[in-house]
């Protein structure tokens, strides 16, 4: 045997394992040409996706970033204005618990940085209330976020309390502070069952507040 037989050789990956090491991973011979298959396939799919030229492929994903980007800038802008309709749609349907409003309910937010923002807004607009709103992400992350306005933290509620105990009921945990409070959810699947957790645990804290 000799090394003739490796014939092509294809880094897979490269990662630091201590300090002036590194580890790299690749294939050689069929396996390798069964990577470059794969990686041409999946190029080929993103071509398709994208309906980039032969060629374009790479400039016409940084476009679509670029894009989306901006598309993220404007939610976040509209959001911490208050005027985005989302926000008037879900003040408006907020329920009324034991004389509290209350919002508990799915939201479109790409990132954490919107549902927060969201947040916020929903905090401001709904005046005297509590909201808990869930998102999945972009990048496959579940979250929730959970306000509570001024009036009600001085009757004791707290936002990191309630977001933790409804968080719980779908396997999820979180904190934050008194008035926002942040949780992650491993699976979407669960977050109904948190959302379902909001006005149990807020009469909860209510009759623990008294």
């Amino acid at each position: 045997r000799n090394t003739s037989e490796i014939a092509i050789f294809r880094v897979l990956s490269e990662t630091g394992v201590a300090a002036g090491v590194r580890r790299i991973e690749a294939a050689t011979g069929p396996r390798a040409f069964v990577y470059i298959k794969q990686r041409e396939a999946e190029l080929d799919q993103i071509q398709e996706i994208t309906r980039a030229p032969a060629g374009q492929i790479v400039k016409r994903v940084q476009s679509l970033a670029e894009e989306k980007r901006a598309l993220e800038k404007r939610l976040q802008e509209s959001v911490k204005g208050g005027g985005d309709s989302q926000v008037r749609t879900l003040v408006d349907g907020a329920k009324n618990v034991d004389g509290i409003r209350v919002i508990a309910t799915t939201v479109l937010a790409p990132d954490m940085k919107t549902l927060q923002a969201l947040g916020d807004a929903l905090r401001e607009q709904i005046k005297s209330g509590v909201a808990v709103i869930a998102a999945s992400f972009d990048d496959g992350k579940n979250s929730l976020v959970a306000v509570i306005t001024d009036d009600l933290r001085e009757r004791g509620l707290r936002a990191d309390i309630l977001l933790r105990e409804v968080a719980a009921a779908a396997g999820g945990k979180g904190g934050g502070k008194p008035h926002m409070a942040q949780a992650g959810i491993p699976d979407a699947e669960k977050i109904p069952l948190a959302l379902a957790a909001v006005e149990s645990v807020l009469r909860s804290q209510l009759s623990g507040a008294k």
